[in-house]
């Protein structure tokens, strides 16, 4: 997750295709890390739905803080 994340960060291109009657379109993006290029295909909404499920547990999990009173 962090390494996706910091290629979204630090992408010097990103390319989504636009075609008629594509459903779940992913992107390209790349880069270039230590000298060396980078690709990475991406299905955006997998990811954004995993990343929304992660968000949900975290919140789940954070204790209801109480008014001082």
């Amino acid at each position: 997750m962090k390494d996706i994340c910091d290629k979204i960060i630090h992408a010097e291109r990103i390319y989504k295709p636009i075609e008629p009657g594509v459903q779940r379109a992913g992107c390209e993006l790349s880069g270039r890390q230590h000298d060396r290029e980078w690709v990475l295909g991406l299905g955006v909404q997998i990811f954004c739905e995993y990343v929304l499920r992660w968000l949900e547990e975290l919140e789940d999990q954070v204790p209801e803080v109480q008014p001082a009173g």
